[in-house]
């Protein structure tokens, strides 16, 4: 019995979902908990413009409604950033090549820092501030962001979303018994979640 999450630190409703999926997990402590960084919008290269920052405005004051998860909104007034996810993706994957156990904690952490406080984690220099206090080590992630040129870490787990069919954030499966089964496509309360769940364990029982 293993989850596998496939999500993105810049996803907003993935941040939105954070509570209810640590609720899930913590409800079956025996079992894996894969994460999977799905990769929003990597690459991507034109600074956002005004519609898209109202877009995003009334997206993220509607999760926040609904989720009751905090969302900062100061950096939707700064003209000049750059909506790509690929850096944050590759943090995580880099940090989970250091310290494997530290997979989830800076995915955690990337996702409050850019939400809750509005820092800007398309910038290797946050993304090392982000990760430190995470308690990896700055000059050995600093080392291997600059080997790894083609942010294959990262890539690699975009492939294992594309292979699992995985089309939108956030998506929590069960692999159970040799099959695959959905346990949310998106946003689900944990109660929800765990209903299914015991569901598809009765019925491998």
């Amino acid at each position: 019995m293993k989850f596998f999450y496939i999500g993105d630190p810049m996803c907003s409703w993935c941040w939105g979902f954070a509570p209810e999926r640590d609720k899930l997990r913590a409800a079956y402590p025996e079992a894996g908990f894969e994460l999977v960084v799905g990769g929003l919008r990597p690459g991507t290269e034109e600074p956002w413009d005004a519609e898209m920052r109202q877009f995003l405005r009334e997206h993220w004051v509607e999760i926040k409604a609904r989720t009751g998860q905090p969302f900062k909104l100061d950096l939707l007034e700064e003209e000049d950033f750059t909506y790509d996810t690929l850096p944050a993706a590759e943090a995580v994957a880099l940090a989970r090549q250091i310290d494997p156990k530290k997979g989830w904690s800076v995915f955690k952490a990337l996702q409050k820092a850019f939400y809750g406080d509005n820092r800007r984690i398309t910038e290797f220099a946050v993304l090392k501030e982000v990760l430190a206090e995470e308690g990896i080590d700055a000059e050995v992630f600093t080392e291997k962001w600059e080997a790894d040129t083609e942010q294959m870490g990262a890539k690699t787990d975009f492939a294992i979303a594309q292979k699992l069919g995985v089309r939108s954030f956030p998506t929590l499966l069960l692999f159970l018994n040799d099959t695959w089964q959905i346990v949310t496509l998106g946003y689900r309360s944990a109660s929800d979640m765990q209903r299914r769940v015991e569901q598809y364990l009765e019925k491998a029982s």
